[in-house]
């Protein structure tokens, strides 16, 4: 279990609250931006990427194609047996766009190919790429950033704030609303903020025996 430390965690939301307040949701205006500006404000462990439906395909939908016969714990048996895709693999994308279903990256979680796309796999002839990347409605933001630590959040924060975007934050990805991935916004995505504890990032809990 992992625990931030209180100061690391209201500061985080507080300064989500106050861009929601200053910045509604509105998104990218349709003057785009100075990502550079952004992006020389985060500190050097931090990443930043402007989104695209290439990224989101490749990453969040590609892995799930045409495996074979993909059941849980079968694959560490048998090598020839393809094994499932984790939503740890699809969170730890570099794009930081994979959500828990892939139709989420859809507003209102609907959209793409009609299919009964599962946890496990797809056929990639019946549902080829085009299909998938062929919609008016994606529900992705225009940049997502990883922020190393608060200071990361912070720069963010005003630089939406000043440009008037929205800000959505992913911490697991399986918001079936789309709250992390909102379209227009910049997202944070929170994979590789620092994880604080009184004796490391990892606290073995006790049980009391009262």
């Amino acid at each position: 279990m992992y625990h931030a430390s209180m100061p690391t965690i209201v500061t985080l939301l507080n300064g989500v609250f106050i861009a929601s307040a200053i910045i509604g949701v509105a998104a990218v205006d349709s003057e785009t931006p100075s990502w550079d500006d952004l992006v020389s404000s985060l500190s050097g462990d931090a990443t930043f990427q402007e989104s695209s439906v290439d990224s989101w395909f490749d990453q969040c939908v590609l892995p799930f194609a045409d495996l074979n016969s993909p059941q849980m714990g079968v694959c560490l048996e048998d090598e020839s047996i393809d094994c499932p895709v984790s939503n740890y693999q699809l969170f730890m994308q570099p794009s930081g766009l994979c959500m828990g279903a892939a139709k989420c990256a859809y507003e209102k979680c609907a959209g793409g190919p009609d299919t009964p796309f599962n946890r496990f796999t797809f056929n990639s002839t019946t549902f080829p790429e085009e299909l998938w990347k062929d919609a008016d409605n994606f529900d992705l933001p225009a940049a997502v950033v990883h922020p190393a630590h608060v200071g990361d959040v912070s720069a963010a924060i005003k630089f939406a704030a000043e440009h008037k975007i929205g800000v959505s934050v992913k911490t697991s990805g399986h918001s079936y609303t789309g709250s992390s991935t909102k379209k227009g916004t910049i997202l944070l995505n929170l994979s590789k903020l620092q994880k604080y504890a009184p004796s490391g990032s990892i606290v073995e809990c006790q049980v009391d025996p009262n």
